[in-house]
């Protein structure tokens, strides 16, 4: 990673030597999963939303969030289709792995002999990072979140795991665990809130690292609700984390430095960067 022109000379230093030592742990939302080239790239949001409503009778559906359009696609047909949808739009042969999601496979390979082994959180639903890291020969372990909270606190890695995968949101290898309509994260934060809903291991590990915020805006609730059920409740050994993240377009410039401090408060530092090119 080269220093980047923009980004505060501090910020990229903490980054670089915490990435380096293997003191910190990626966090990864969907726009981490955008590529250079568009017609290969995963899809966005937005662009899930537009081929949900293709054949339903929603207008003005730029206008309604994922989750929203995701329960009326369930309603009008069913949870099957609703899961085959995802696989024909996330695991399509014609689709490239992330760029984002190679660099950070990158630093992982340099980080395989490490104790305890590189931790990577996503809530993505796709199966590329697995396909990066089999390409690379690289030991696995991947903890898939049940959506209703039953789960086994004491869950652990295999001691010859090089990189543990932790997807908060399901994947497409279980539709059963897949968070996206909004009954989903009603079921979700009605089974994340309480006690031991994460396992020990992974609340263990954020506790005492810091987190790297990729591909997420500030508002989004997959990035609100971590924090929230893990991060917030640490109580010693601060640690400075981070977004990468630009400035949202429909923000002025008052409302974007009110909400870079509400977040500083919290010890997330922005990063206005393109996440695209951050690893660059």
């Amino acid at each position: 990673m080269m220093e980047k022109a923009g980004i505060p000379r501090s910020h990229f230093r903490y980054v670089l030597e915490h990435i380096a030592k293997g003191d910190c742990i990626f966090f990864l939302g969907a726009g981490a999963g955008v590529g250079k080239t568009p017609q290969r790239t995963l899809p966005t949001g937005k662009a899930l939303v537009r081929d949900l409503v293709s054949d339903m009778a929603i207008t003005n559906a730029d206008y309604l969030p994922l989750p929203t359009v995701s329960h009326y696609y369930e309603i009008v047909n069913d949870r099957p289709t609703l899961d085959d949808f995802l696989r024909s739009k996330l695991n399509s042969r014609d689709l490239r792995t992330p760029e984002t999601y190679e660099a950070i496979v990158d630093i992982i390979e340099h980080q395989r002999d490490s104790n305890p082994s590189p931790l990577v959180i996503t809530t993505n639903y796709d199966l590329f990072l697995e396909r990066e890291l089999d390409l690379r020969n690289i030991r696995y372990n991947v903890f898939i979140q049940d959506r209703s909270g039953r789960i086994d606190e004491f869950w652990r890695p295999e001691k010859d795991t090089e990189v543990t995968l932790y997807k908060f949101h399901g994947c497409l290898d279980k539709v059963e665990s897949i968070v996206i309509t909004d009954e989903d994260y009603i079921e979700f934060l009605c089974g994340i809130f309480g006690e031991s809903k994460i396992p020990y291991y992974f609340k263990d590990l954020v506790q005492s690292k810091s987190l790297i915020f990729i591909g997420y805006s500030l508002l989004d609730w997959d990035f609100r609700v971590f924090f929230k059920s893990v991060e917030e409740q640490r109580k010693s050994n601060k640690k400075k984390h981070f977004a990468v993240l630009l400035k949202p377009t429909e923000l002025s410039d008052d409302v974007w430095l009110a909400c870079k401090e509400f977040w500083l408060k919290k010890e997330v530092r922005i990063i206005e960067y393109d996440a695209l090119n951050f690893f660059e």
